[in-house]
């Protein structure tokens, strides 16, 4: 797998600092036999997040007016299940979530008991996304309000695995806003968002609205879409217009 992205800014940049998360994540089900991420003129500091992520802080003096970063790894997918228990923060709704009545809460359960729902409900809530959201990544950025979502009934895949992972909390099941890649995909979608859902005896299981079928390679996990920025972080200098490339190429071995 490559992943390459490349920032082209109007004019130089300074003291660049950029946390990405660009190296895929080992857990069951996924093999991760290397790993490397390369930015020309940037010292690189591995890391792992808090949520176990792998993580990397990469640093530019500059000036820059170009940053291209590569990541390669060599991984594998396995089909086994995931019994790494939930932490705390993956039961912890956004209050927009759990008020009642609130637009979630209500298209929600159509498909969801208040409490304790089981993969059948969710397969349901999985199905009821798929029929009742277009797919169109143009309507929405990261932190479109819930309300907003709803109203449009429009958005990428990050939007409908937000909306499922915080019904699902609000109800008190643990639940993962999950990043990574769908191999097959078209190039639109092939840095993907899907969801995971608790239940005690089957671990973790994972469901998708955009794209019900396939492998998925994960770059990370978190209890929110917040957790798990591809790229964050920032550049010293006047303000300016910048262009991002991106670029994914999967090759099957």
């Amino acid at each position: 797998m490559r992943h390459e992205l490349e920032y082209s800014f109007e004019s130089p940049r300074l003291d660049c600092t950029i946390d990405a998360l660009l190296r895929p994540r080992a857990m069951p089900g996924q093999v991760v036999h290397s790993a490397d991420l390369a930015c020309a003129g940037a010292a690189i500091a591995a890391g792992t997040d808090a949520l176990g992520n792998e993580r990397d802080r990469l640093t530019l003096a500059g000036p820059v007016r170009r940053i291209k970063m590569c990541a390669e790894s060599r991984l594998e997918c396995l089909d086994l299940p995931d019994h790494t228990p939930p932490d705390t923060a993956e039961v912890t709704a956004p209050l927009e979530a759990t008020r009642r009545p609130s637009s979630l809460w209500s298209w929600a359960a159509k498909f969801l008991p208040d409490h304790a729902p089981g993969p059948g409900a969710v397969a349901r809530l999985t199905a009821g996304l798929a029929r009742d959201f277009a797919y169109d990544p143009a309507v929405t950025a990261v932190g479109t309000p819930i309300e907003a979502l709803l109203t449009a009934s429009r958005g990428a895949c990050q939007d409908v695995a937000r909306l499922a992972v915080a019904s699902l909390q609000a109800r008190g099941v643990p639940a993962r806003y999950m990043l990574g890649y769908a191999p097959g995909a078209s190039a639109e979608v092939a840095l993907h968002a899907w969801f995971a859902a608790w239940f005690d005896g089957q671990g973790w299981l994972q469901f998708d609205s955009v794209l019900p079928s396939g492998p998925r390679i994960v770059l990370g996990f978190a209890p929110d879409q917040q957790g798990v920025p591809v790229v964050r972080g920032g550049c010293s200098g006047p303000p300016c217009r910048h262009v991002l490339a991106s670029r994914i190429t999967i090759t099957p071995a």
